[in-house]
């Protein structure tokens, strides 16, 4: 599913997020969503590339690492 504003595939999460008092789905990445709308979302789906859009896997920081599980980070020499 892609969003309906700037065409970018949905996340699980994002692809999941309903309207609260419609219960349509939005279809809206969190870069085009304007969170002046009550929505119904799976935060059990939410990933950290959810919280942090755009960045790339290198770009995260100590904190989001740790918040995936990953306690050591080992990098290629």
């Amino acid at each position: 599913m892609k969003c309906k504003s700037c065409d970018e595939v949905l996340t699980d999460w994002e692809a999941t997020r309903k309207v609260e008092n419609t219960g349509e789905y939005l279809e809206l990445c969190n870069q085009c969503f304007d969170d002046d709308v009550l929505t119904i979302d799976r935060p059990d789906l939410m990933h950290i590339e959810d919280e942090k859009p755009g960045l790339e896997f290198e770009e995260l920081d100590e904190h989001d690492y740790k918040s995936l599980g990953i306690d050591a980070i080992y990098y290629d020499q």
